[in-house]
């Protein structure tokens, strides 16, 4: 479920009959659904990122075949759409 050992043990010592205890377990899972939730979102815009800097790679003509817009990407730290050198 995404909940690291820790979060795990900590729920396990809880007393699960008081209705407070679950209230809290319930706000810990939905704090869990809140990051996985960025995570996602975060994973799709590198998803994106990276597939268009393939699609770049793919476009590449025989002139620039030195030019690499998945390394210039690295070098420049960027997840973003490559640019060509003018």
């Amino acid at each position: 479920m995404g909940f690291t050992l820790q979060e795990v043990h900590d729920m396990l010592v809880l007393k699960a009959d008081d209705p407070a205890i679950c209230r809290e377990i319930q706000r810990l899972a939905e704090d869990k659904i809140g990051l996985l939730h960025a995570k996602m979102q975060t994973l799709q815009s590198l998803e994106r990122a990276l597939k268009t800097l393939v699609e770049d790679c793919h476009k590449q003509s025989g002139d620039d075949a030195y030019f690499c817009p998945l390394l210039e990407a690295v070098q420049e730290g960027r997840t973003g759409n490559s640019r060509q050198p003018s």
